[in-house]
C-alpha cells in the first residue's frame, strides 16, 4: 500500500512541476531535501532576484522531474549528481560545485565523476572560489562554461551589535568577561550523531591544538555551534578549555552568537567557502584562517584577516596571538572586513547571478537554442 502511495505522490509532484513549467521560461533552483545550507542559499538568491527581474518565475524544487524548457540550477554537486538523470533534454542546466577532489573518495569521488561525465549537458558550472575554479578547469571543464560567484551573506541579517549588547549576550551564555572568546560554527564530525570521529578536512584536530596552545598563554573560551562536535568538545575538555555548545535553528540566533566572539578560527584543509568568512566579517569579528576555499579571494593577510598555509599550527597560533594582543590591529581588521564583505552582500551576488548566468541563458531558451 505504501509503495502505491509513494508512486501516486511522485506522479502528483511530476504533474505539478509539469504544469508549473507550462507557458513561460523560469528558473528552478534544485536542492537536496536535507541540505539546509544550500536551500538557504537558494532562498536568498530567489528573494534578491525579484527586484532585478520582477517577471522571472523562480522557485525551489527538490527534483527536476516533470520540468520542460526551463532553466535548472542545481545548487550543489550532490543535487546535480543525484538528480541530473531526471532532467529533460529541453532544459538548460547549471550546476554549482563548491569544493572537493576525487581523492576524498566515497560520494565526493562519485559525484565529481558524474559532473565530468555529464558536463556536456551543462550550460554553466558555478563555483565560489578560485581554488575550485582552477581544479575544474584542470579536469577539463571549458573555461567559457565556468563562472566564479562567491558565497554570500545578508548584511541585513548579519551585522555588528553595540558593545554593551555584546556583553549582555556573552554574560547570558556564561562566557567569562576576562576570556578571549573563539568561535567555530560548523559540522566537523562524521555522521549526524555525537561526532566523536573527526571529519579531518574540516580541521577539528587542528582547531583543538590551536586553542590548547593559546590557553597556555591566556584565558580563552570556545563558542561552538552545529551538530557532530563531539571530537572538539572532548579535546577542549582534555585541554581544560571552557566552552559552550549550541545548535541554533534560526538565522537570527547565529548573528547573536557571532557577536559574542573576539575571534573566529578556521582550521580547515578543504572548503568551498566557508560561510563563516563573509558572516564573520559582516558581524565585525576578526578572522584567522587557513588557505582554503574563498580565503585567498577575500583575505589580505594582516589587513582584513590573517591567513596561513594548511596545517600550519605555529602560524595559526601566531596569527591568533597577534589579534589577541593588538587592539588596534583588531579594530583595523574589523573595519576593513566590513568593507570587504560589501562585495558578498546578497543584492550584489544576485546581480552577478542574473548578469552572468540567468539573463543570457534564459535568452537562449527563448530563442530556441
Amino acid at each position: 500500500m505504501s509503495i502505491w502511495t509513494d508512486r501516486v505522490r511522485l506522479a502528483g509532484e511530476i504533474l505539478r512541476r509539469r504544469l508549473a513549467s507550462l507557458g513561460s521560461r523560469g528558473l528552478f533552483y534544485i536542492v537536496e531535501d536535507l541540505d539546509w545550507v544550500i536551500k538557504r542559499e537558494g532562498e536568498y538568491l530567489l528573494r534578491h532576484l525579484a527586484p532585478i527581474a520582477p517577471r522571472l518565475k523562480g522557485r525551489l524544487e527538490d527534483s527536476p522531474r516533470g520540468l520542460r524548457g526551463q532553466l535548472l540550477h542545481f545548487g550543489s554537486l550532490g543535487a546535480f549528481a543525484g538528480a541530473v538523470d531526471y532532467a529533460h533534454a529541453d532544459n538548460s542546466l547549471v550546476a554549482t560545485c563548491y569544493h572537493g577532489y576525487p581523492e576524498m573518495g566515497g560520494d565526493m569521488r562519485r559525484n565529481l565523476e558524474k559532473l565530468l561525465k555529464e558536463q556536456g549537458r551543462l550550460a554553466r558550472v558555478v563555483t565560489a572560489c578560485g581554488i575550485m575554479q582552477e581544479r575544474l578547469a584542470g579536469w577539463g571543464i571549458p573555461r567559457e562554461k565556468l563562472r566564479l560567484i562567491p558565497l554570500g551573506t545578508s548584511r541585513q541579517d548579519f551585522y555588528p551589535l553595540p558593545p554593551a549588547e555584546r556583553q549582555k549576550l556573552r554574560a547570558k551564555l556564561g562566557i567569562p568577561a576576562d576570556a578571549f572568546c573563539i568561535g567555530s560554527f560548523q559540522k566537523d564530525g562524521e555522521g549526524w550523531g555525537d561526532g566523536d570521529k573527526p571529519k579531518l578536512i574540516k580541521g577539528p584536530d587542528l582547531f583543538v591544538e590551536v586553542v590548547a596552545e593559546l590557553a597556555k598563554r591566556r584565558r580563552v573560551f570556545a563558542l561552538l555551534t552545529g551538530p557532530a562536535r563531539g571530537f572538539v568538545i572532548k579535546g577542549l575538555q582534555k585541554a581544560g578549555v571552557g566552552y559552550v555548545h549550541l545548535y541554533p535553528k534560526e538565522l537570527g540566533e547565529l548573528c547573536a552568537l557571532y557577536n559574542c566572539l573576539d575571534l573566529y578560527l578556521i582550521t580547515a584543509r578543504e572548503e568551498g567557502g566557508p560561510k563563516s568568512l563573509p558572516e564573520g566579517m559582516a558581524t565585525g569579528v576578526p578572522l584567522v584562517t587557513t588557505r582554503v576555499g574563498m580565503a585567498p579571494d577575500m583575505i589580505q593577510s594582516g589587513r582584513n584577516g590573517i591567513m596561513t598555509e594548511l596545517d600550519d599550527l605555529e602560524g595559526l597560533v601566531r596569527g591568533c596571538l597577534r589579534i589577541m594582543e593588538d587592539a588596534g590591529l583588531r579594530e583595523a581588521m574589523v573595519e576593513r572586513g566590513l568593507e570587504t564583505v560589501k562585495r558578498h552582500d546578497w543584492p550584489v551576488l544576485a546581480q552577478a547571478h542574473w548578469r552572468e548566468l540567468y539573463e543570457p541563458l534564459l535568452a537562449d531558451l527563448r530563442g530556441g537554442r
